[in-house]
């Protein structure tokens, strides 16, 4: 009977910690890993690197993406529009200031570039209303009485 070969070690790609913004996991040579994004450090998603036949780690092919601040709210922006913090990347639905309406076409509407900052395009922003408040005030003039 003939002897059994004896099988040879199994071969990782050692765990990294903080590579990249990201900890990675031990890995079996020849795989495809997800490494954890670390957020306290600023980062967020999931990334992806693969583990060579070799055991040497390889490129990371999908990177941890920075965490961006939403745009902040804006109240009367031009006097007339409001709008509410939102997401990076993200379209606001805005509101309109007191004295102002809505266009027939839809709510006032403005991106929030992936930066974290406004555009400085509005679609449907909104027009003076035709009731608007507080009214004018019309000038007084004394009268005399005698």
């Amino acid at each position: 009977m003939a002897a059994l070969a004896a099988l040879p070690p199994a071969r990782y790609c050692p765990a990294q910690e903080q590579y990249e913004g990201a900890d990675w996991p031990n890995a079996t040579a020849g795989t495809t890993v997800q490494g954890t994004c670390i957020e306290q450090n600023g980062f967020t998603g999931i990334a992806v690197r693969t583990c060579s036949s070799a055991a040497v780690w390889g490129p990371i092919t999908t990177p941890c993406k920075p965490i961006v601040n939403p745009c902040p709210p804006i109240n009367g922006y031009q006097g007339r529009t409001n709008w509410p913090s939102t997401k990076a990347g993200n379209t606001a639905t805005g509101t309109c200031a007191v004295g102002y309406t809505t266009q027939p076409a839809g709510s006032p509407q403005r991106q929030c570039y992936d930066n974290g900052t406004w555009s400085g395009e509005v679609t449907n922003d909104c027009v003076v209303s035709m009731f608007r408040w507080p009214w004018p005030q019309r000038p007084h003039r004394a009268r005399s009485l005698g």
